[in-house]
């Protein structure tokens, strides 16, 4: 009881009493209806339309950020330094990064590093992602603590 999506758009079903579950449909490229946008493509990604975060929804964000950060670093000790899931933990509660200032490298045994935090992009926020750390002598792992200030 196969039928092409042709057939069902035409109204060939099944007879009176049958259900059609639509699993016996074939579908085939050549059945398919091809789609020409009249528009052009979008080229923009969702941070150049992204809203402006306000003073409450920073907070917001600062907080939401900062209770993520305690769940990765408390308690732990590193290989290296976590950057990247700092940096997507900050992005994810809805700040932005510069991209220049995420390619970084960090350097010696004990630092502290600071990046600025933006609403949107070019929006700078009152606030920043703070990262110290320290190597440990013994194990060689590194002890890291970060905030959103």
């Amino acid at each position: 009881m196969a039928r092409s999506v042709r057939e069902a758009s035409r109204g060939r079903g099944p007879s009176s009493g049958q259900r059609d579950t639509g699993a016996d449909l074939e579908v085939s490229s050549e059945t398919m209806p091809k789609r020409r946008s009249k528009e052009p493509a979008l080229e923009m990604d969702i941070t150049s339309i992204a809203r402006p975060l306000d003073a409450k929804a920073a907070q917001r964000a600062a907080k939401i950020a900062n209770d993520r950060i305690y769940d990765l670093v408390n308690n732990r000790y590193f290989q290296g330094v976590p950057l990247t899931e700092l940096f997507e933990i900050v992005e994810a509660a809805g700040f932005r990064l510069d991209e220049q200032e995420k390619m970084c490298l960090l350097a010696g045994r004990d630092g502290k590093a600071t990046w600025d935090l933006y609403g949107a992009p070019g929006q700078a926020v009152n606030h920043m992602l703070v990262v110290s750390w320290h190597k440990m002598d013994q194990s060689g792992s590194y002890e890291v603590v970060a905030y959103v200030s």
